[in-house]
């Protein structure tokens, strides 16, 4: 099973191995907790400004460069493929620059939307073009009986 990682939603930050804490964004606690060699990763929520939504989730990973310094890049995966951008090293993973990277990756997949002439979302959920038809009461009365055969039953594998 996945360990649950720590999410960022609006100005808090929610780690499961700390539940009774909440770290405030931009905070000495948070720069504090970016810090922590465990904490490698967290997930920070994509809120549609228009309907005030969570409409999806971006992971912020800690990377190292291979000059033994650390630094946070953030992921999306579109489309099936990952897209990655660089936040920062711990010092400028504020609020301020996780809204800004957040908001790139909404125009970018606004963009993707247009280009492929997709007016909403793909997450809406979809409706039924036809009714499924009406049940036809019979004018009888009766029961039908239904002649059953020792065939077997025919599906599409042996069909």
């Amino acid at each position: 099973m996945a360990k649950a990682i720590p999410q960022v939603n609006e100005q808090w930050l929610v780690d499961p191995e700390q539940p009774e804490a909440e770290v405030r964004l931009d905070s000495a606690a948070w720069f504090a907790w970016l810090e922590v060699p465990k904490n490698i990763s967290f997930s920070y929520a994509l809120v549609d400004p228009g309907c005030g939504y969570v409409v999806g989730w971006v992971t912020v990973r800690k990377e190292r460069k291979q000059r033994g310094y650390y630094y946070w890049s953030a992921y999306r995966r579109r489309n099936g493929r990952l897209q990655k951008r660089y936040v920062g090293p711990s010092r400028q993973v504020t609020q301020a620059r996780l809204d800004a990277v957040a908001a790139v990756f909404q125009q970018e997949g606004a963009a993707q939307r247009v280009a492929a002439g997709i007016a909403h979302d793909v997450d809406e959920p979809l409706q039924c073009q036809e009714e499924p038809p009406a049940h036809q009461p019979s004018d009888t009365g009766r029961t039908r009986v239904l002649a059953v055969t020792s065939e077997e039953p025919r599906n599409m594998d042996n069909a």
